[in-house]
């Protein structure tokens, strides 16, 4: 893919997918775990904290023109620095879409296919991911911008069609567990913004960088959204049990239907969301090749990095034993994770980046002024 191909609203598309994906498999009840009746509210909260965020994003890569974190990583540690981040990255994505892909085909077997074996459903869509990603990057994006639409769609029609389901006494009591549990435990619950990772990566990939402030703010703003819309979609209409192992969406969709004519369409969004995780896993494994072959030297070796990815994709889906395993890793391990990285790690190297780029300006008007 050529560095400068992507248009706001594909660039939207990509942020939007990732959140999307988590949606349909567990944000909205894990943040209903954690804050019980005070999610929506613990959701706008962390959606504010977002913009707060975006906001100083966007400041911090103004001073940068055309650069990425990757080539700021460079700018300020060298090579080594770059290919600790990449590698970081990459490992972080792998280590996200394996277990998402796990929790999916766990569900898919639970609700529709019985009889299939957990891997011989991850394998499939792995197999489909590697097919798109040998045409390229660029065929990954518009694949996933055929697809968007379509999941959108049908997330918003579950939610408008779950209204007359809504118990509103659930809101109740408003803070939930309490002001410690809301605001500031609650305050971890901002990893359900993993999609903010790719705005660090974003800028060399689009036809207009001064369109990236614009595509920072909208899909921050519709990833908000979306996930106060469906979180609270699914505390007004689910008696939540946490022991819950199906995918967020289904609880929804059991409470919903069409009439006479169509009492079960949870048979019917099944594949949309099936749509929805092949063109996660797409992206992921694009973005993950991209970004580490990006670290790598002109004079290296290529190496197959695409099937490398895939098959540490498929290694961390089949490690945890059981889906209590799968549920700590997803609501403890990655959540931290994902604070750590995406929330620490590369804002710290950004405002490094930034407090470096300011030395230099500062000592080079000093020596013009003696």
């Amino acid at each position: 893919m050529k560095s400068s191909d992507l248009g706001s609203l594909e660039a939207i598309g990509i942020v939007m997918t990732i959140i999307i994906t988590h949606i349909i498999i567990y944000l909205p009840s894990s943040i209903i775990t954690e804050v019980g009746s005070a999610s929506i509210l613990n959701t706008v909260y962390i959606t504010a904290i977002i913009f707060i965020l975006t906001l100083l994003l966007v400041k911090l890569f103004k001073n940068f023109g055309n650069f990425d974190l990757l080539d700021i990583a460079e700018y300020l540690g060298g090579s080594a620095l770059k290919k600790f981040l990449a590698l970081f990255f990459t490992g972080y994505l792998i280590f996200f879409a394996g277990l998402f892909i796990r929790d999916f085909a766990e569900s898919l077997i639970i609700v529709y296919f019985h009889d299939f074996r957990v891997s011989a459903i991850i394998l499939l869509f792995l197999l489909a991911s590697i097919i798109i990603n040998k045409f390229g990057f660029r065929q990954v994006v518009r694949c996933n911008f055929i697809i968007l639409p379509t999941i959108l769609i049908s997330i918003f029609v579950v939610m408008i069609t779950s209204i007359p389901n809504f118990t509103f006494q659930r809101i109740f009591p408003v803070l939930g567990y309490g002001v410690n549990e809301t605001f500031f435990k609650g305050l971890t619950n901002i990893s359900a913004f993993s999609n903010f990772i790719i705005l660090f990566y974003l800028i060399p990939l689009l036809k207009d960088k001064k369109s990236f402030n614009t595509i920072s703010f909208t899909s921050m703003a519709l990833s908000g959204v979306l996930l106060i819309g469906f979180v609270a979609t699914l505390l007004l209409v689910a008696n939540f049990d946490a022991t819950q192992t199906i995918l967020s969406v289904y609880l929804a969709t059991r409470r919903i239907s069409f009439g006479l004519f169509l009492q079960r369409p949870d048979s019917i969004f099944i594949i949309f969301w099936i749509l929805s995780m092949f063109a996660y896993l797409s992206l992921v494994t694009a973005l993950s090749n991209y970004v580490f072959t990006r670290s790598r030297n002109k004079t290296s070796k290529p190496i197959p990095s695409l099937i490398i990815i895939s098959i540490l994709i498929f290694v961390v889906s089949v490690l945890p034993q059981n889906i209590a395993q799968l549920r700590f890793l997803e609501t403890k391990v990655l959540k931290y994770l994902c604070i750590f990285f995406v929330f620490g790690v590369n804002f710290i190297i950004l405002i490094l980046g930034n407090i470096k780029l300011k030395l230099k300006s500062s000592s080079k008007k000093v020596l013009q002024n003696t």
